[in-house]
């Protein structure tokens, strides 16, 4: 049995804070990082190409990317193109990756 993590993020700089931590400072051979918007179709597509070129498929996906930081405070201060991005994240971009993933996995 072989683990292999691939781990995707929009923002290198917080994976790469995420590995070290999970990792206590060491990352793993079999651990690959991919940097993509999950807002971004093509961007998605390539990743998920690039994952089942290296690994030849992919068993599991964990699509948990998401977020509302930005977003703080009462829901009537959320003008609609806020609200737009906020959907697009969390909703479009979850079914953005999990398509890729069915279509080409």
């Amino acid at each position: 049995l072989q683990e292999t993590l691939d781990l995707a993020s929009n923002n290198k700089k917080s994976k790469c804070v995420a590995v070290e931590d999970e990792g206590h400072g060491q990352c793993s051979p079999q651990m690959t990082l991919h940097t993509a918007d999950v807002t971004n179709s093509t961007q998605v597509e390539l990743m998920i190409q690039e994952i089942i070129n290296s690994l030849g498929g992919i068993d599991i996906l964990i699509n948990n990317a998401g977020g509302a930081q930005q977003f703080k405070g009462p829901a009537d201060h959320l003008d609609c193109s806020s609200l737009q991005s906020l959907l697009n994240l969390n909703v479009i971009g979850t079914h953005i990756v999990t398509s890729a993933v069915l279509k080409m996995a």
